[in-house]
């Protein structure tokens, strides 16, 4: 299914479709969530997705938008997006809001994530807090915690997210990155002080300005024999449904290994007898 909008055009994911996230007409500023989803204390919006079924491990996955324009509702494509993913892939969803003048353009009403070291000191605690009540916030409500969790990123929350990986910064299972992410002035010399080394996905779009940079991850984290798996897709700006699939069965640790096969010890030849 494609969305359509005046001046571009998103594609929304939907079964058997992609993920792409990309700008709209301007509108007037409006609530953050999506309507479909359930808005949480600080704008952190909610989709309970699916879960599997019996004893299966309950997931949460916090997804971090990329840049979102003041007065534009770009984040409800992503938001949506990830929702359906949510109850595709079963797995429950929060999608926390960024802050203002974090964009590249430094704009004041751009609206992104802490991807400097300044802006991190200044903000990252009480960002990275808002996301832990919000998931503390659902397990009482459930009565019963998450097994696992893993921060997702699109765009410039990609960046920040592994940003977050290589400095070991959350109490979190896994990480995965898409259309973003980079081995950062400093990444390596973070990555090598840190013990707490979750297992990293990177979906790089080689159509896209960011392939570059994802790539450069990518090598960083196999350098630094980093637990990490990557895929490469001619697509433009956007998350792919496969490596979304992708990520999650990595991260789960639910890929299929191939049945061993136990060789016969070979038999002995048998010595000719000899006839005196």
């Amino acid at each position: 299914m494609r969305l359509t909008f005046s001046r571009t055009i998103v594609a929304a994911a939907v079964l058997g479709t992609s993920l792409a996230f990309g700008a709209e007409a301007r509108a007037e500023e409006g609530p953050w969530c999506h309507e479909s989803l359930e808005t949480l204390e600080g704008n952190v919006c909610y989709e309970p997705g699916a879960q599997p079924e019996g004893e299966g491990k309950r997931t949460l996955v916090i997804f971090l938008h990329g840049l979102v324009d003041g007065g534009t509702d770009w984040q409800h494509q992503q938001q949506r997006g990830m929702a359906l993913a949510a109850k595709r892939l079963k797995f429950s969803l929060i999608a926390p809001k960024g802050r203002s003048g974090l964009g590249g353009k430094r704009k004041d009403d751009q609206i992104g994530w802490p991807t400097s070291e300044t802006a991190r000191a200044s903000m990252e605690e009480e960002v990275v807090a808002e996301w832990m009540k919000a998931k503390e916030t659902l397990e009482a409500r459930d009565g019963k915690k998450f097994d696992r969790v893993f921060v997702m990123g699109f765009s410039n929350g990609a960046y920040y997210a592994g940003s977050l990986a290589v400095r070991g910064r959350l109490d979190v299972d896994g990480y995965a990155v898409f259309a973003g992410g980079s081995a950062f002035p400093g990444a390596e010399r973070l990555a090598k002080a840190t013990k707490n080394r979750k297992p990293v996905f990177v979906g790089v779009a080689t159509k896209d300005s960011t392939a570059k940079d994802g790539l450069g991850l990518v090598k960083l984290l196999k350098k630094l024999k980093w637990p990490h798996a990557s895929s490469s897709k001619p697509v433009g700006h956007l998350v792919a449904d496969e490596q979304l699939e992708s990520a999650m069965t990595f991260l789960r640790g639910d890929a299929k290994k191939p049945k061993a096969t136990a060789s016969k010890p070979k038999a002995k030849k048998k010595k000719p007898k000899t006839t005196k």
